[in-house]
Order: C-alpha cells, then sequence, then structure tokens
C-alpha cells in the first residue's frame, strides 16, 4: 500500500515536475539541432542496429548487472558477487541495504544510461568538428539501443515475482522509469 501511495505521490508532483522541465528544454531548443546530421545517422544506425542484428544477451545482460553493480558502489554498498549468464540473466548479490537504496539499486539499469552517459559527456566536451559529430551520432545510437533494452527488461521483469520491479512495486517502478526517460 506504501509502494502504491508512493506511486500516486510521484505522478501527482514528480511527473509534473519532469514534465515541465523537457517543455523549458524544448522552449529553449527551437532550432533545428547543431549536429543535427549525425545525429539523423545516429538514428538510423540505431534502428538497423535493432531491426537486422539478432541481440547479443550476454552483452545485454552484462551491462544491466553493470548497472545495478555501479548503483551499490555509487552508494557505498559492498557488491558479493555478480553472476551474468547468456539468455538467463544475471545477479549482483550485495550487502543487506534499507528500502531506499534497494530501491535506487533494482531501478538502476532501468533509469541509469550507463553506455549513453559517457558518450554524451564526451560529445558535451568535444571541440566542434568530426569527434563531436561522431559523438553525437553515436549517443543517438546508445539512447536507442538502451530504450531497446529497456522495453527488454521490462517485459522480462515486468511479470516475474523474483525480478526488479517486483522488488520496488511494480506501479512504482514503472512510473519512476517515465520520470528519468522524461529528465
Amino acid at each position: 500500500m506504501i509502494r502504491f501511495a508512493l506511486a500516486l505521490l510521484l505522478v501527482a508532483i514528480g511527473l509534473p515536475f519532469c514534465l515541465q522541465i523537457l517543455l523549458d528544454v524544448i522552449a529553449e531548443r527551437r532550432h533545428i539541432p547543431e549536429e543535427a546530421i549525425p545525429m539523423a545517422c545516429g538514428i538510423a544506425i540505431g534502428l538497423l542496429v535493432i531491426f537486422l542484428k539478432r541481440p547479443n544477451w550476454l552483452l545485454h545482460t552484462i551491462v544491466h548487472e553493470a548497472c545495478h553493480g555501479l548503483a551499490c558502489v555509487l552508494m557505498g554498498v559492498k557488491v558479493h558477487r555478480v553472476v551474468v549468464s547468456d539468455g538467463r540473466g544475471g545477479v549482483v548479490e550485495h550487502a543487506q541495504v534499507g528500502r531506499l537504496r534497494a530501491f535506487l539499486i533494482a531501478l538502476a539499469p532501468y533509469t541509469l544510461p550507463l553506455v549513453l552517459a559517457p558518450v554524451l559527456a564526451g560529445a558535451w566536451f568535444a571541440p566542434e568538428g568530426v569527434l563531436r559529430s561522431l559523438l553525437s551520432a553515436l549517443a543517438v545510437v546508445a539512447y536507442v539501443t538502451h530504450l531497446t533494452a529497456l522495453v527488454h527488461n521490462i517485459r522480462l521483469n515486468f511479470r516475474d515475482p523474483k525480478g526488479d520491479l517486483a522488488h520496488v512495486g511494480r506501479t512504482l517502478a514503472i512510473i519512476t522509469i517515465v520520470c528519468a526517460l522524461i529528465l
């Protein structure tokens, strides 16, 4: 019941807040992005990768579990063991934590674009030129890939009683993920 109440609170306060931030950013940038062509190429490459290449489930699982592990490290939680398997998922076993840290660790792969963040940072700080254009294209590929992995993760974990979303509370998890995507 507490999880559902938190989900309602997030819908009432958090979602409008996130949407306002998005609308403010859109209002500020009513022009074509500086890197429009590389970004369009990134969208095309990302979609081609999604539709023409069979996903590498081992790589997907490694990135997913790495997000859990990174969340543990960032919050000072001791990681005991990481298990990753091709096609059968994985697990990060860590020290006992309270509800808030458990929530953050469980949702890390859904809200933390592990591959996207470093590429975006590189594009942001790169001088104008070929490197920035390449990083802009890669950022879009990484974002499209993140969205694809997100859909896959939600599909796999939504009904699993031992999955990440069940630990957090499915409704609360989905609303948190939506807020993170908007931001």
